[in-house]
């Protein structure tokens, strides 16, 4: 996997900044607007759990959450209307900070005590339960996987370099991704990627990647949350005033899809966790009086997926083909003609292709092959063709209708108007002449052309 933007010396990473600057700010240009998301406030978070700073969805109207540094060691479960179901002691470990949940398709759970303010610790840890589900009794002894960063030199380094708070992660494959919260002073916008094995052990987490939040102010763009959808192919970061939404990745490699990034009313929050593929939960920290909710947010719009299929190379016959896009909420179109709307208008032969961009930045394509036969009828002047059956698998007669008698050409052509056969025939007008067609035929689109000294016709053929 790539790693964009990494650093481990001091040097290397102020030439990096000064460089950077103005391509992330062309970036940032070019990315879709930032659009208000609504949040649908659910319920008042209780008084225990007032600083909730991990969320994890186990089944319907069921989440499970924590506080943050100096918090209990303990696990809640929670409904959607803001009451305590369960309360699970983790035996043995002692909330220094723990600041986020993630769970793994088998159903084991993670909790990241890995907050880090003042980048100086070195007793990192992420602890590992079973599915909390399905534990039995009101406590569980937790499995370690303890880690430090691997650029990470001095405890704590100096202030352009603190980048090593962490309150995000969540687990993909055999993997956690863990996401840095920036407290780099001055603020350079950068959240570090890293990873880290699921199976318990000590490790040095991997710096892989990294991405460009913003310029700042920080607490608007420093990272503190993260969600992967269930089908694991759109993530969520959280910030107090944003949301950053990647889509269309492939593998691990979350930042090298599209993404887009949508605002709300700041306020602390600290956790994210998808309800299925439409729908998120969210919650943030009670400050004073600001906070201390459960939200619901419709990601609807943002998780469709472009279509672009056009269908099958075709034939027309007439002056003007109309291609119509399939329907595609909310996305913008372009089209090799340069036309941007759902609809195209085509006079000549030829490829064509169809780009549609979704909501969330992600584009699907399609190419298609457009034969025209242009300014004649399909039947003119009492010259008629018939086909039965069509479309057809093994052969098609033709039946052709002459509106004198004498000789008639045909020639019949491919859905790109490449000829495959031609021939001339003697016919009467007073019976119609047969033409049998397609035992050497491939699956496609044919046109067959009937031609006589006063009169031409044009017929559609479907090989299946």
């Amino acid at each position: 996997m790539k790693c964009n933007h990494c650093w481990i010396a001091p040097a290397l990473r102020a030439l990096r900044y000064i460089l950077s600057t103005a391509a992330m700010a062309v970036l940032l240009a070019c990315t879709l607007a930032a659009q208000v998301l609504p949040l649908r406030t659910l319920a008042t978070m209780p008084a225990t759990i007032a600083e909730t700073s991990g969320l994890i969805r186990t089944g319907p109207n069921r989440l499970w959450t924590h506080n943050d540094s100096g918090g209990a060691p303990e696990l809640y479960a929670i409904d959607t209307t803001g009451v305590i179901l369960r309360t699970l002691v983790v035996r043995g470990a002692t909330n220094v900070d723990w600041e986020e949940l993630t769970q793994d398709v088998s159903g084991n759970v993670y909790i990241g005590d890995f907050g880090n303010n003042d980048n100086n610790r070195t007793n990192l840890v992420i602890l590992k339960l079973p599915s909390v589900d399905t534990i039995v009794g009101d406590s569980v002894t937790p499995e370690r996987i303890d880690f430090s960063y691997a650029d990470q030199l001095a405890f704590p380094p100096a202030d352009p370099l603190k980048n090593f708070d962490m309150e995000a992660f969540v687990a993909f494959g055999d993997s956690l991704y863990l996401f840095s919260k920036n407290r780099t002073v001055p603020f350079d916008g950068y959240t570090k990627l890293y990873r880290l094995p699921q199976t318990p052990g000590t490790y040095v987490a991997e710096l892989i990647d990294s991405f460009y939040t913003g310029p700042g102010p920080t607490l608007n763009y420093w990272i503190c949350g993260a969600a992967l959808n269930p089908a694991q192919n759109q993530l969520l970061l959280v910030s107090y005033a944003r949301c950053f939404l990647f889509s269309c990745f492939e593998g691990a490699d979350f930042f090298g899809g599209s993404v887009v990034q949508r605002t709300w009313a700041f306020t602390q929050k600290e956790a994210a966790a998808w309800r299925d593929n439409t729908h998120m939960y969210l919650s943030d920290e009670l400050l004073q009086t600001l906070g201390g909710k459960l939200y619901e947010a419709d990601m609807s719009a943002l998780a469709r997926q472009p279509m672009a299929d056009l269908g099958p190379d075709t034939i027309y016959v007439g002056d003007t083909l109309v291609l119509t896009a399939p329907m595609n909420p909310g996305a913008g179109y372009l089209w090799s003609t340069g036309a941007n709307s759902a609809t195209v208008a085509l006079t000549q032969a030829g490829d064509y292709w169809l780009q549609v961009t979704a909501a969330n930045g992600c584009t699907a394509r399609d190419t298609i092959s457009v034969g025209i036969v242009a300014g004649l009828d399909a039947q003119s002047h009492g010259l008629m063709l018939a086909a039965k059956p069509n479309p057809f698998d093994g052969s098609t007669v033709v039946n052709i209708t002459l509106p004198e008698s004498g000789e008639f050409h045909w020639s019949l052509r491919d859905a790109m108007g490449n000829l495959v056969s031609r021939g001339a025939a003697e016919g009467s007008a007073s019976m119609a002449s047969q033409l049998v067609l397609g035992q050497a035929l491939a699956a496609g689109i044919y046109v067959l052309e009937v031609q006589t000294s006063s009169a031409f016709a044009v017929l559609r053929l479907i090989r299946r």
